[in-house]
């Protein structure tokens, strides 16, 4: 099997290690509008074979992953679809406006899905068996918080803090577009969305001496149509103590709770009777080293995902674990839900 992959970035490259360690994927077809990217990654990637267009990319490719700038994702989407309806692994979030993100689904190909990669790390795997054993009884509260430094520490500016991403770039959409996913994939109910309260800020309004207008630093408030509540922050901008993935759940019998930085490979279990540390499960066998600046088993999850991605196209069966088309539309509604708030300065 043959995956394309269009852009060259970080993402792309996390990709690009996945697939490189799959061994049912044989050629990587590249397009990058950055051609001398793509040129210093085939040399690091022995599976990539450069592509000079897009055309090029699907006729040689089972599906294509989509790791470009948000705005973008229509535009490449309808040119992969004019020459060949094959499925897509795209990006989070789905577009940069719920208006784009519509017109995505609706010609979005069969088995097609948006990379929530998080669903697929070692930590969200145990908590999810954890849920479905019932033992703890229903979820009544999830707190969440994805937070890092980059608005604090780096020194340019990228496509994510350009203003053109209508706010689809900023911690709310880069970030708490992962922790929305995973309210609703925790608890298998939608959010409600006259429930959202979102508060969005720039603490750090200035870059190379440019005003930033994305978000560096959210926290949105809500409940699931079954009513369980939520509170969630997503942050470029944390203090060091504070970078990391957080995760407090609160059953009806008992609690979870989990943080990169002090238990990065162990769940806090909490019962009426017992206090237990469980020990995450990883699979050493498909073991990718994370990068400095991204939570433990980040490059494994794109790896597990790719994976069940090829073999959902293979089997031609779609994987609840994935996150489909439709998931993808309803968290790019919430997220304009959430970016309409008023920015506090």
């Amino acid at each position: 099997m043959n995956i394309g992959i269009i852009g060259s970035g970080m993402v792309a490259i996390a990709h690009l290690k996945a697939l490189q360690n799959l061994g049912n994927v044989e050629y990587v077809y590249l397009y990058a509008r950055n051609s001398a990217n793509a040129a210093k990654l085939a040399i690091d990637f022995s599976k990539i074979r450069i592509a000079d267009s897009i055309r090029m990319v699907v006729e040689n490719s089972d599906g294509v992953i989509i790791a470009t700038p948000n705005n973008t994702h229509l535009e490449i989407l309808k040119s992969i679809v004019e020459v060949n309806a094959i499925p897509v692994l795209c990006e989070k979030p789905l577009s940069s406006s719920y208006e784009d993100a519509l017109n995505f689904y609706q010609i979005a190909p069969p088995l097609s899905t948006v990379s929530f990669n998080y669903r697929f790390n070692y930590s969200l795997f145990s908590m999810t068996e954890i849920i479905k054993n019932k033992k703890l009884g229903n979820i009544l509260h999830l707190n969440l918080a994805l937070n890092r430094n980059s608005a604090r520490t780096k020194k340019t500016i990228g496509w994510r803090d350009d203003g053109s991403q209508n706010k689809s770039g900023g911690a709310c959409g880069d970030l708490g577009s992962h922790l929305l996913d995973m309210i609703s994939y925790f608890t298998g109910r939608n959010i409600a969305e006259n429930s959202l309260e979102a508060s969005l800020e720039i603490k750090n309004p200035i870059r190379e001496g440019v005003t930033l207008t994305e978000d560096d630093h959210c926290t949105i408030a809500g409940v699931t149509d079954n009513g369980a509540s939520f509170a969630i922050q997503a942050s470029k901008s944390a203090e060091d103590e504070e970078v990391g993935l957080h995760i407090h759940i609160i059953f009806e019998a008992g609690e979870i709770k989990y943080s990169s930085n002090t238990t990065p490979h162990a769940l806090l279990l909490q019962s009426n009777t017992t206090t237990d540390f469980i020990l995450i499960e990883t699979d050493s066998m498909t073991h990718i080293p994370d990068p400095e600046t991204e939570v433990p088993f980040w490059s494994d999850s794109f790896y597990l995902q790719n994976e069940t991605w090829i073999k959902q196209i293979t089997s031609r069966i779609p994987d609840s674990r994935l996150a489909n088309i439709a998931t993808g539309l309803n968290i790019q509604k919430l997220l304009t839900i959430a970016t309409s708030a008023s920015y506090k300065n």
